[in-house]
């Protein structure tokens, strides 16, 4: 597992209503500008404004001129932005989990022991085993793509639920 540092704004602004991404860079520089409109009731009119995608960075500071530079690139993508009527609402700094290899979507079957020392266990009978197996559903390491795979990996982790129960 590693971390992929994204920074992102989110703001206010009428008439932003296509998607639009471009990469730039490569390795551990890189830079993904684009620009999400978020539609709906809770947040009309509001837009994602993305612009990092920095492997192994585990910064989460805010660091204004990364969100300068994701603001002028957007602003070349959508010139509207420039304009009067945009509020910035929010700066974003998170660290995105990834894994060599790609995501992990699988169930595992492992054996926990039953303790019984502090008397708080139930009892569940002379014949019980002194082990319980359960299933753990593995989901994690999508990296900078967890939010566009989120339907489709909570789909595969139903499927492996209702395969394993």
């Amino acid at each position: 597992m590693y971390p992929i540092r994204g920074q992102s704004i989110i703001v206010e602004r009428t008439g932003l209503q296509e998607f639009v991404t471009v990469r730039s860079g490569g390795g551990l520089s890189e830079q993904v500008t684009s620009i999400t409109p978020r539609p709906g009731l809770t947040q009309p009119n509001t837009a994602f404004l993305n612009g990092t995608h920095q492997v192994g960075n585990w910064d989460t500071s805010l660091d204004m001129s990364v969100a300068k530079g994701i603001f002028e690139r957007c602003s070349t993508l959508a010139p509207c932005l420039k304009d009067e009527g945009t509020k910035i609402l929010m700066h974003n700094v998170g660290l995105r989990p990834d894994r060599k290899g790609g995501p992990r979507v699988e169930a595992e079957r492992i054996s926990l022991p039953i303790i019984r020392s502090d008397g708080l266990t139930p009892h569940l009978g002379e014949d019980a085993e002194e082990q319980q197996n359960i299933t753990v559903i593995h989901a994690y390491g999508m990296g900078a793509a967890g939010y566009q795979r989120s339907w489709g990996v909570a789909i595969e982790v139903l499927s492996l639920l209702k395969e394993n129960m």
